[in-house]
């Protein structure tokens, strides 16, 4: 039997030092220190507000002192982040108002619920809505570009009062909200 040389007895010290080190350090391991009262790893999991990452995107949503114009923009990012989770070839249904929301509510690829049922951007018809209780109105080109529509104050979509977020943050003015042709839309449309 040959005898190790001083190299071969560093290396079988260090692999032995690295195998103890990883059994130390192991998932497993964490779950019984903090059963035994020690320190736990930090929690490295996306804030979460009872238990639904969307519900911490849209805590203040229709919150009474600040404008829709932060709901529908805090809207369109839980929007961006449900795709970012979910992924997949179409994470967020380029459909109707209901369509979005059961995808929110779970019935995804992932599974995953992202706004709790009760949620305050949710009724009780399960329809994503602003602020006044009316429900969104999306426009889906792409799941990258997803234009949101509230009905505004008179609850009543295509009138003057309407607010409109295109999907790259741009707000349209009044003027630009119920154009009185396709041609009058294309020539007032923003330079985006």
């Amino acid at each position: 039997m040959k005898r190790l040389s001083s190299l071969g007895w560093i290396v079988l010290i260090a692999i032995f030092i690295l195998l103890g080190w990883m059994a130390w350090t192991s998932p497993d391991n964490f779950k019984s220190k903090k059963n035994s009262g020690s320190q736990s790893a930090p929690n490295l999991s996306p804030p979460r507000h009872n238990g639904y990452i969307g519900s911490s995107i849209l805590k203040d949503y229709a919150a009474p002192n600040r404008p829709i114009e932060e709901d529908l923009t805090d809207l369109s990012h839980a929007l961006k982040n449900f795709a970012l989770l979910v992924k997949g070839d179409s994470p967020i249904p380029l459909g109707a108002n209901e369509e979005i929301a059961i995808a929110l509510l779970g019935k995804n690829g992932a599974k995953l619920a992202f706004l709790p049922k009760d949620s305050q951007a949710l009724n009780a018809q399960g329809q994503l809505i602003d602020r006044w209780g009316t429900a969104l109105w999306f426009h889906a080109s792409t799941r990258e570009r997803i234009d949101i529509r509230s009905a505004g104050p008179d609850k009543k979509l295509w009138t003057i009062d309407d607010v409109h977020r295109r999907y790259d943050g741009y707000f349209l003015k009044p003027e630009e909200l119920n154009p009185r042709s396709l041609n009058d839309a294309l020539s007032t449309k923003p330079d985006r």
